[in-house]
This record gives C-alpha cells, sequence and structure tokens, in this order.
C-alpha cells in the first residue's frame, strides 16, 4: 500500500538532473532540424577552423589549448553565438594567446560528439594543451564568459 502511495504521488514532470544542472535549465530543439537550411557564416581564421581530423590532430599537438564549439546550422542560439565566436578567437590571435578554436557540425560529426560527450548542439568543450577534456559547457556566452572559462587551460 506504501509502495502505490509513494508511486501515485510521484510527479513525473519533475526535471531530471544532468551534471547537477535541473532538466529545466538545459537547452532544447524543437522539431525536426532542417539539414538543408541556410549555412552559419564562417570565416575561417588562423586560430579558429571548421573541424576536419587533420585539424583536430594539429590543433592537440600544438602545445595550445584547444575550445571545440558544437554547432548546427538550423540552430537559432548557434547562428547568434558565432559572430561572438569569431570576434573572440579574432581579439585571442591579435593578443597571441596559445588558444585553438574548432567548430564542428553536430549533423555530420556525431561520434565526436560521443567521443567527448556532448548530447546537444551549441556546446563546448575545453582541451588543455595535450589535448585532455578539461571542461565541458553549453549556452549562449559573451567573450568574456570564454576568455574566463579558457583561462584555466592555457
Amino acid at each position: 500500500i506504501i509502495g502505490g502511495i509513494i508511486w501515485a504521488s510521484r510527479d513525473d514532470s519533475a526535471p531530471t538532473p544532468y551534471a547537477n544542472v535541473s532538466g529545466n535549465d538545459l537547452p532544447t530543439v524543437v522539431g525536426e532540424p532542417s539539414l538543408g537550411g541556410p549555412k552559419i557564416p564562417f570565416h575561417e581564421e588562423a586560430n579558429y577552423k571548421e573541424y576536419t581530423s587533420e585539424v583536430l590532430a594539429a590543433a592537440t599537438a600544438s602545445g595550445k589549448a584547444t575550445l571545440i564549439y558544437f554547432y548546427a546550422n538550423w540552430c537559432g542560439s548557434c547562428r547568434g553565438q558565432e559572430p561572438i565566436n569569431q570576434e573572440f578567437f579574432s581579439q585571442a590571435l591579435q593578443k597571441n594567446l596559445a588558444l585553438n578554436g574548432i567548430r564542428v557540425n553536430v549533423d555530420e560529426n556525431q561520434s565526436l560528439m560521443r567521443q567527448y560527450g556532448i548530447n546537444y548542439q551549441h556546446s563546448y568543450v575545453l582541451l588543455d594543451k595535450t589535448g585532455k577534456p578539461v571542461d565541458r559547457f553549453f549556452g549562449e556566452h559573451s567573450e568574456e564568459m570564454l576568455r574566463q572559462k579558457v583561462t584555466k587551460a592555457l
């Protein structure tokens, strides 16, 4: 009887925690992604490149920290974040920071997402100078917030 009362009184709408974050605070994807939509504009810099396995291997072998950004062309938040990322890496290049950036299209690189424990677009993985993951974070970040995050790996 007690078990039945407990089961009946449970709240199915309660958020499931993910890495100590309420499910209500995680980004969500509504509907089906449109893989044929317009691409998010991208300007490659010496320190910010589009993902290929060769680019990732060179970045991790460089002795510099690497910030990987997982995005999707259909993601509105990713579209808004890209100009911030571009400016952040442009400033990092001007300041000669020991930092590489790689942007990874989640629709084309799901195995890399699994490798780094990423479950959705608009996420970052920070690798230290040896290529070891030291942080994962998601959501919108200002240039200052990105700078604060990468400082621990520089």
